[in-house]
């Protein structure tokens, strides 16, 4: 087990892009970014088997396997002894995403729980009232990220809070993006991503002192019409189970919960204190 130099990154990443043992973090880091944003790469080989396992810190000190790859089904593969040579001494909290059966089963083999869930919403008739449209909503810019994460970001759960590169990415990679300012603040903001044919909702936001006041419909409204403007009327939106205010949110705009969900895991993994090849690590 070692950690990959910048340099290798990229070949080692291609070796595996055919594989279809892959799960991959479903946030706004893409592996290839993984690295300048305080991630790390780590590279196995065990019995002719090739492993990368991917590493995200979080800013409030949690940990997110961000991305494992495999050459051939990792069934027997020890993931958590592995994850202990990529840290120094101490408890660590790490948590998962994951989207395949094989993932949730090498997960759960290895001592993660599953902590939570994931749901995706859905709808083709938004239902929005007009008296919720008394916001000025612009447009959103990375100049803007700084203080989204000030005024809004801090209304999500720890786990959930992007970094300030983070929103700067998530800024860059949406082909959509509103807010609502008051002065100089951000009191409200909206990321999405649209094809030719439905709109997703990535993130939307209200800074904790203007919660229940119409922002985040407002912010939805003025994405219907704009998608409507390129005739797109199915949207949705992911959200976790537990957001009991959230599920009810949507629903009064006429969502539909599906049968996708995404499971969560978590793991504490009690790291002795061990060392590897003197290299700097998490």
């Amino acid at each position: 087990m070692r950690i990959l130099d910048n340099s290798e990154i990229g070949q080692k990443l291609e070796s595996f892009h055919d594989s279809i043992y892959s799960n991959v973090h479903l946030g706004w880091i893409e592996p290839e970014k993984l690295c300048e944003n305080n991630g790390s790469f780590w590279y196995d080989e065990v019995h002719g088997e090739n492993y990368l396992i991917g590493i995200l810190p979080n800013d409030s000190n949690l940990l997110w396997l961000h991305s494992f790859y495999a050459s051939s089904h990792p069934k027997q593969y020890p993931l958590t002894g592995k994850l202990k040579s990529c840290f120094t001494s101490g408890t660590k909290s790490i948590y998962s995403f994951s989207t395949h059966a094989w993932f949730n089963a090498l997960l759960e083999e290895n001592g993660f729980r599953k902590c939570d869930e994931i749901i995706q919403m859905e709808t083709e008739a938004l239902k929005i009232s007009d008296s919720d449209s008394d916001y000025y909503v612009s447009e959103l810019t990375e100049n803007d990220a700084e203080t989204i994460l000030v005024n809004c970001e801090t209304s999500f759960p720890a786990l959930w809070r992007l970094s300030s590169a983070e929103l700067s990415l998530a800024i860059k990679a949406s082909n959509y993006t509103r807010m609502i300012k008051k002065g100089d603040s951000v009191l409200a903001f909206l990321l999405a991503d649209h094809e030719p044919e439905d709109c997703h909702i990535d993130r939307i936001a209200v800074s904790q002192d203007y919660q229940n006041r119409g922002l985040a419909t407002a912010l939805i409204k003025q994405l219907v019409l704009d998608m409507e403007d390129k005739g797109i009327y199915k949207f949705s939106v992911n959200t976790n189970h537990k957001n009991e205010a959230a599920v009810r949110f949507y629903k009064r705009l006429n969502f539909k919960i599906t049968d996708d969900t995404i499971p969560v895991y978590h793991r504490f993994l009690y790291v002795s204190g061990q060392t590897l090849s003197g290299k700097e690590r998490l």
